[in-house]
């Protein structure tokens, strides 16, 4: 009777062990970006188990899948779950049962799916209803085990969801005109929460929060980080040295807040910036920007990458400095939040962030590049950051600091870009932006591509395994350099007047984009080119042929006479700006008769039409007056330029000249490079009769029948215009008044 009544137990032990109806699905996460990686480094779906019962249970035979109509669709191999203990099963469709990590044969989808889980004999012992889930959120009972179920931002796979907490904030960021008192609630009665007022993260050593915090206008209290140099000491540095704001800057109010269980963070960090002005909705004529960062991140001696830092040398100062450091190490964490300039949030995530540019790094206010990873939560800005693309997301952006601009105009390379947009080169396209970091006025910023292999991918939409993307002479940025090496060699030593071998060359190049390239850089006058600034890419799911990058022309302008034909084609050289490889294209294609003509032909057509004077200087108005809208409170930021009337005369010297007087220098260049007799570009656009002391001047010339007329020193009246063209045949007649000073046609 003892021997039967002892074999019963063991039985309904076993019988205990093996049904565990404590056994269940205690969370699932469905969309994980960057909450927990499986063994190969993938972020894989997972669901967690939990034995809430007192025994163990042998999961040996239990099942689990997605359909309901197959409920064996994966089956557990022999694994003990300890009572009160947690696993986690990927749901990665890789199917593994013999290691340490258990992978379904299914994912879930993010959109919703029924999971059930049933035992080795069948039974129904979880089933868990669809449940839409957007990334990194999970899905779980709270208490473990418990009927109810929560969202979790903080999610806690192989874990207690008790410490799984949200925190609920009174007020959304943006913009306010009026204080108010802010308050910040937790899921979690017995968990504290604190925060941070600078940037930093939030641990226990920060505020503790107890009761509403007080936002309200800042402008008038101290600056902090606007009082960081960034540059070395003037009197080992000379130009472009960081000053200090000679008073108080605009001032936002940023809050990172976060729940704690004793040391144990319960929830993620939480970042809001609050904007508060009685004319806020007037104050910024941009979107604005908040960066939001441990103030180390970008200003501590060993570890900041805005300041000079501990790898600055006195041996080298141009050259040297903790922004100049560049890789995976010196990339730093930084929560992003961007307003349009009526307070709408387009978009926040946490990113990381690097110095991006060449002498830019050394000078005050520096080139930010921001990278959207899975490890910092999401794996693109899904954002129209740029109007003028047809694109809503990026992997990465630049923030372009005004001060690549050597020559105090701030706008000469968006000029540029604006004015070439149509000509199907690859440019960077642009938008300002106001930038305020941890919540000080940072100045103005343009937002601007970051042309790498993803930025080829995404305008182009072809996949980014296609792309030999290479710079300079012949450096991989991405893929491989053999082909262009190969190409490299073919062009040096053969002749490429024999129109074989020129015809062999134009297989592997795009040939408009490369003249359209060349010309555009040499129209310009990009002193610091070609030696520095080349970007050119090829791709396999296209037609295989290589095309160029334009970007990065704050060297141009200026000197309009210099003769950038012969800087371009300059041969034998072996230092900046033009060493041999970097000019050798150019030169061997000019020996083709072919390419001359289609060169030159190019060249006249665009000194008559984008390049024309009035076409250059409408698009530097239009840039002025946008760039105007914000020009002193950012002078008054960072001291560059020294004022507006500085700033006004540098765009009226340096590009407004320059369009008046660079393409009769450029015509006379052309004509004296090639020994032509004629070219077709007449310079002298204007038509007088010195004895009446009318002008009159015609624009585009040529052009396709509609152009303009501007006249002037014409006493009031009226005059007859007639047209002739060159056979002598009227081709436009009409009276007008000289009320006026233009005609279209």
């Amino acid at each position: 009777m003892k021997l039967l009544l002892l074999s019963l137990l063991l039985t309904l032990t076993n019988l205990f062990i093996s049904f565990g109806q404590d056994v269940i699905i205690n969370e699932i996460m469905s969309a994980n970006e960057t909450t927990i990686n499986d063994e190969d480094g993938d972020y894989s779906d997972w669901i967690e188990l939990y034995n809430g019962g007192n025994c163990i249970v042998n999961l040996s035979g239990y099942k689990i899948t997605d359909d309901i109509s197959n409920p064996e669709k994966w089956t557990f191999p022999q694994i003990e779950l300890l009572p009160d203990s947690f696993l986690i099963v990927f749901c990665s469709a890789k199917d593994r049962i013999n290691g340490p990590v258990l992978h379904t044969n299914f994912k879930i989808d993010s959109d919703g799916e029924d999971l059930m889980l049933t035992d080795s004999l069948g039974n129904l012992t979880d089933h868990i209803l669809p449940v839409s889930l957007s990334e990194d959120i999970s899905y779980g009972r709270k208490p473990d085990a418990a009927a109810g179920f929560f969202y979790f931002d903080f999610p806690s796979p192989g874990k207690s969801n008790e410490l799984s907490n949200s925190l609920h904030f009174s007020h959304q960021r943006g913009f306010y005109q009026e204080p108010f008192k802010l308050s910040i609630s937790s899921d979690s009665p017995v968990d504290e929460i604190y925060y941070s007022i600078d940037g930093s993260v939030p641990t226990p050593s920060s505020f503790l929060y107890t009761d509403s915090i007080e936002i309200h206008n800042r402008n008038n209290e101290p600056n902090i980080v606007s009082n960081i140099p960034t540059t070395p000491d003037t009197s080992v540095f000379g130009a472009f040295f960081w000053i200090p704001p000679p008073g108080k800057v605009n001032k936002a109010t940023t809050i990172r807040a976060r729940s704690f269980r004793g040391q144990d963070a319960t929830s993620k960090i939480y970042t809001h910036t609050f904007f508060v002005d009685s004319t806020i909705y007037s104050d910024y004529p941009y979107n604005v920007i908040s960066l939001v960062t441990e103030s180390s991140n970008f200003f501590n001696y060993d570890t900041g990458i805005y300041v000079p830092g501990v790898n600055w040398s006195q041996d080298d100062p141009l050259w040297s400095g903790n922004y100049y450091e560049t890789g995976d190490e010196w990339e730093r964490d930084v929560h992003i939040e961007y307003f349009t300039n009526t307070g709408q949030v387009g978009f926040f995530q946490d990113a990381g962030v690097r110095i991006h540019g060449k002498r830019t790094r050394r000078r005050p206010e520096k080139t930010l590049r921001l990278y959207a990873r899975k490890e910092y939560g999401k794996a693109f800005f899904n954002y129209p950051l740029l109007p003028q693309r047809d694109l809503e997301k990026y992997k990465r952006f630049l923030l372009f600091a005004t001060f690549g601009s050597n020559k105090i105009t701030i706008i000469e390379d968006i000029i540029v870009n604006d004015l070439i947009r149509t000509f199907g080169l690859d440019i960077m396209e642009y938008r300002p932006a106001i930038v305020f970091l941890n919540g000080e006025y940072w100045g103005i910023h343009s937002i601007r591509d970051y042309q790498n292999e993803h930025y080829i991918s995404s305008i182009h939409s072809i996949n980014k395994e296609s792309i030999d993307l290479l710079k300079d002479n012949k450096s991989i940025v991405y893929g491989s350099n053999e082909d262009y090496s190969e190409l490299t060699e073919f062009i040096q030593n053969n002749d490429l007047s024999v129109d074989m071998n020129y015809n062999f060359v134009t297989s592997e190049i795009d040939i408009d984009n490369f003249i359209d390239y060349q010309i555009t850089e040499i129209f310009f006058n990009n002193y610091d080119w070609p030696g520095s600034n080349i970007k050119f890419w090829k791709s396999s799911e296209l037609d295989e042929k290589w095309r160029w990058i334009f970007f990065d022309i704050d060297s141009g302008f200026g000197n309009y006479e210099y003769n950038m034909l012969t800087h371009a084609t300059k041969e034998g050289g072996t230092n900046w700006p033009n060493p041999d490889w970097s000019t050798l294209f150019l030169r061997k294609l000019l020996q083709n008769e072919s390419f001359r003509e289609l060169f030159i032909e190019r060249f006249a057509e665009l000194l008559n039409t984008t390049f024309q004077s009035d076409s250059v200087k409408e698009h530097i108005d239009m840039l002025k007056n946008l760039y105007e809208l914000e020009i002193e409170r950012h002078i008054f930021r960072w001291g560059y330029p020294a004022n507006k009337t500085e700033w006004l005369a540098g765009i009226q010297l340096y590009l407004t000249k320059f369009a008046e007087e660079r393409p009769c220098i450029m015509r006379d260049h052309i004509m004296d490079f090639f020994n032509l007799n004629e070219f077709d570009f007449n310079c002298d656009t204007s038509i007088a009769d010195s004895s009446l002391s009318y002008h009159f001047k015609l624009f585009p010339n040529p052009n396709n029948g509609k152009f303009t007329i501007k006249y002037s020193n014409i006493n009031h009246g009226y005059y007859h215009i007639q047209i002739i063209n060159s056979t002598g045949i009227e081709v436009y007649t009409k009276d007008i008044s000289a009320i006026g000073t233009k005609l279209n046609i």
